[in-house]
């Protein structure tokens, strides 16, 4: 999933990239300079839909989204339950300060293991 903020516009499309380890078969970036109410339908049905073709683990590259209100976790959970539902896991990679905050502050850290290196999140996944 790749998103660009160009002006107060946003465009979403998908980008999910398939990695050379089969047990992780499936990184999906998520890059936005928001994740609001606003996203949620299209970013939740995307990603859902990621994480249904593949074997149910994903990777959630959150560098660029520097805003994420309570849709945007509901989207997170939501996926998060996708994959488990096919024996998955989601991982999140690449937090911004203010996400991690939001993500500590309501306690999701001990739901989702978050990483900083991509190598460390696909070891996750193995």
């Amino acid at each position: 999933m790749r998103a660009r903020a160009a002006g107060s516009e946003k465009v979403w499309s998908s980008s999910s990239k398939r990695c050379t380890d089969t047990t992780a078969s499936c990184a999906s970036c998520l890059k936005a300079g928001r994740l609001v109410m606003a996203d949620v339908p299209q970013v939740r049905q995307k990603l859902l839909a990621v994480v249904e073709q593949g074997n149910g683990n994903l990777i959630l590259d959150l560098a660029e989204v520097g805003f994420m209100d309570s849709s945007g976790l509901s989207v997170l959970v939501s996926v998060f339950k996708a994959a488990r539902l096919k024996s998955g896991d989601v991982v999140l990679l690449h937090l911004t300060p203010t996400v991690r905050s939001l993500i500590e502050l309501t306690r999701l850290q001990q739901v989702f293991s978050i990483f900083d290196d991509e190598a460390a999140a696909l070891t996750r996944l193995r």
